[in-house]
């Protein structure tokens, strides 16, 4: 009734099945979709990534400790589930529980833009991690390791004239 007196009168009873939950504590533990447990439990195959608080801006002036870990589905890159353990872990949890109900991809979370300076931009450091294991790496050291090589060995190609085949 107070929805539909002082509301846009649009509103739908569509129930999402994915809820966020948060524990208030100190730091704030929060979570919405799978767990690892329940991902084994389903023979699914997926990935999980952590993003650190000291990945961000945000993190590194604050000193925060903190992490969030992204949980995707590896066929096909859908987040399946998302655990922030951190501050303002209750409020930065909401993107992800709307990431699992819409079948949001890592891919996806790449081209969204988040706000500077805010522990949003966790999710596009764990998509693009995601992004990086989705493609077969196993070790981010050895991915980044080869990754140099290979564009040295170009560089040097190109400066010897010489064709890449």
């Amino acid at each position: 009734a107070v929805r539909k007196m002082f509301g846009s009168g649009q509103y739908t009873l569509q129930d999402k099945a994915v809820k966020p939950y948060t524990v208030w504590t100190i730091p704030e533990i929060s979570w919405a979709g799978i767990n690892q447990q329940e991902a084994d439990a389903k023979g699914l195959k997926y990935g999980v990534v952590q993003a650190d608080y000291g990945k961000t801006v945000r993190g590194i002036v604050s000193g925060e400790p903190g992490f969030l870990k992204l949980i995707f589905d590896k066929t096909d890159g859908k987040v399946l589930g998302v655990h922030i353990c951190g501050a303002q872990a209750s409020e930065l949890i909401n993107f992800g529980a709307d990431a699992v109900n819409n079948g949001t991809t890592i891919f996806d979370i790449l081209q969204f833009v988040f706000p500077a300076v805010t522990f949003h931009t966790l999710y596009g450091w764990a998509a693009a991690e995601a992004k990086i294991k989705f493609s077969g790496v196993k070790s981010l050291s050895g991915g980044a390791g080869w990754s140099r090589l290979r564009r040295t060995i170009i560089r040097h190609l190109e400066r010897s004239d010489s064709e890449l085949t």
